[in-house]
């Protein structure tokens, strides 16, 4: 045999020792035997799809019986204009998951949850962006102020994903800056805080060390790509589970899924609410739903908020389809596995 086809053969073997080596890692299962499974919820993305926003509300605590729930604020809504303050939205939220028993984690700040991520008012268009940076720091603080009363406020998400710049319509938030409000909101309420960054487009040692408790991870299996189109991530679950182990040794910060994929990603960036049914089933129809809830399983993660709650209360409603609904209704229920 020549010396090249010798070379080439040696490649050939350790390629498919290292496929090999890889597949493997898709069986590891480290599922945990209790799961605290909750929804995330966003105001303005029911009012999107031209729902009742309370009705969807009261649904997902009375009819999903969820126990656990990520809520959104919004910076636009609470100070329309400039140092007047609305709050009595986000107060019937927390008010009506307390009669429940319902923790709540409480996402604040400029960059919350939904497009376009950061939610800024009107009036802060034509100011600088160190000017911005005050009035982020004084809602920041105002909210925390305001929203400290309730009890059922279990855990602070200061911004939501906010140092992944590749998306959104948003200056980004510099690490330095991000540490500047997670100290603010320690010296203002002993509660845990969390951060949030992306599961597959970050390696969470940035946002990771910011002075937070807990880092909070998306996990998303199929997503749509300019270039490719709709693809699906093929990554295992241990590759979630492993660098959840290595940042809490390096920084001991607990990792949670804080946004595990529910709903379709449209293509063209399209949001959801301008895509055709058929569209949406074509990103992300009932059996990857069921798929991602067993994936997410395996990575022994043990806090887990799904996303999407308020489409699936959309299908059930307006499309007379309730799968979805029924599905993640099972997580939910005291016999649920």
């Amino acid at each position: 045999m020549k010396k090249w086809q010798k070379i080439s053969v040696r490649v050939v073997l350790v390629l498919a020792i290292i496929l090999l080596l890889y597949a493997s890692l898709f069986l590891f299962d480290f599922s945990v035997a209790n799961i605290t499974w909750g929804v995330t919820f966003s105001k303005s993305f029911a009012e999107k799809l031209n729902l009742d926003w309370r009705e969807t509300y009261t649904a997902v605590l009375d009819d999903l019986k969820v126990q656990n729930v990520r809520i959104n604020t919004y910076w636009d809504d609470i100070e329309r204009q400039e140092g007047s303050y609305t709050w009595s939205d986000y107060d019937w939220q927390l008010q009506e998951a307390q009669k429940r028993g319902v923790q709540v984690v409480l996402i604040i700040g400029r960059r919350t949850a939904r497009w376009p991520e950061c939610h800024d008012p009107s009036w802060i268009k034509n100011l600088t962006e160190e000017q911005k940076r005050g009035k982020v720091l004084t809602i920041l603080k105002k909210e925390v102020e305001h929203f400290k009363k309730y009890d059922n406020i279990v855990m602070w998400q200061v911004e939501n994903e906010p140092l992944l710049s590749l998306f959104g319509e948003c200056t980004g938030i510099s690490r330095e800056f991000l540490q500047r409000e997670v100290s603010i909101v320690k010296t203002l309420d002993q509660r845990p805080i969390m951060v949030t960054d992306s599961g597959e487009l970050s390696t969470w040692l940035h946002a990771g060390g910011a002075g937070e408790d807990t880092l909070g991870t998306t996990l998303y299996k199929r997503v749509w790509n300019p270039y490719m189109g709709h693809v699906s991530y093929f990554l295992p679950p241990a590759y979630y589970t492993a660098r959840a182990w290595f940042l809490d040794t390096l920084y001991g910060t607990h990792v949670i899924i804080s946004e595990l994929q529910g709903e379709p990603w449209g293509a063209q960036q399209k949001e959801l609410t301008n895509l055709t049914l058929d569209e949406q089933f074509t990103s992300f129809d009932e059996q990857r739903f069921q798929e991602t809830i067993a994936f997410a399983r395996k990575t022994g993660f043990n806090e887990i908020y799904l996303w999407g709650a308020e489409w699936w209360y959309w299908l059930k409603t307006t499309q007379h389809d309730p799968v979805f609904w029924n599905d993640a209704k099972k997580l939910f229920t005291p016999t649920a596995p």
